[in-house]
């Protein structure tokens, strides 16, 4: 591949990854950069998703000095992401991909408008039981699959689910999915690189422009204010579900 294309690489992905801190959905811009330069597809969606670790150490580093991650409901979560990603590593989807994209698409939407007409950004008393507790670890796994198999927005699903079933404000669950996230990431990415679909000429400008993306982005979330983040958030989550279904 020639060097100009590894740079245009570095550049789009460092670009997404901004984006992807604050509501996710940086593949919609890696992705097809990716395949215009001519790699395999399944090669780049591997190669992608296991890139996507780097930001998520570089950001969570960030967020775990600044004491902005929710530890307790992240302790609950990883495992469940865990069992997702190695699911999703491992199995084939057997439902049309176009419309497992759809139905994440207006799940999105949902609840970015329910979130919009809510008074502000901040925790409020939340009353967490056992219920949502079951419902969210589930929610959790079958994000972890889509993280691998279709990659674009799981951590804008991920949001909303910390969000409205563990009760954290959106700036909250954008810092508190940093930790979730890795370990799975890792761990389903040895799988993928067990298959051999690791390209990792390639590997090497995403990481490093998710690794500086990520360090960027963290700050740029610690130092915008809760109802501005989710004002971010959820126009962005509108954009990146609007352009699922018509793009």
């Amino acid at each position: 591949m020639p060097l100009i294309d590894l740079f245009i690489i570095f550049g789009a992905t460092f670009i997404a990854s901004l984006s992807s801190v604050f509501v996710g959905g940086g593949s919609f811009i890696t992705l097809p950069v990716l395949f215009l330069l001519g790699v395999n597809p399944k090669m780049a969606i591997a190669t992608n998703y296991l890139a996507s670790v780097f930001q998520f150490l570089t950001s969570g580093t960030v967020f775990w000095k600044s004491n902005k991650i929710k530890l307790s409901v992240a302790k609950k979560l990883i495992p469940a992401y865990i069992i997702g990603g190695i699911i999703g590593a491992f199995t084939l989807i057997e439902i049309d991909a176009n419309l497992a994209k759809n139905l994440v698409a207006y799940a999105i939407i949902f609840f970015a408008i329910l979130s919009l007409i809510q008074s502000n950004g901040k925790e409020k008393h939340f009353e967490f039981t056992k219920a949502k507790g079951i419902l969210g670890f589930f929610l959790v796994i079958l994000t972890g699959i889509y993280a691998v198999l279709i990659t674009a927005s799981a951590g804008t699903i991920m949001a909303f689910v910390l969000v409205y079933l563990f009760g954290l404000s959106f700036k909250k669950a954008i810092t508190t999915r940093t930790l979730i996230s890795p370990w799975s990431i890792f761990i389903s990415g040895l799988i993928l690189l067990h298959s051999n679909l690791i390209d990792f000429l390639i590997l090497i400008p995403l990481g490093l422009g998710r690794l500086l993306g990520g360090y960027v982005g963290a700050h740029m979330v610690l130092a915008t204010r809760g109802y501005v983040v989710k004002i971010i958030f959820n126009t962005a989550a509108i954009l990146l579900a609007a352009k699922v279904l018509f793009l």
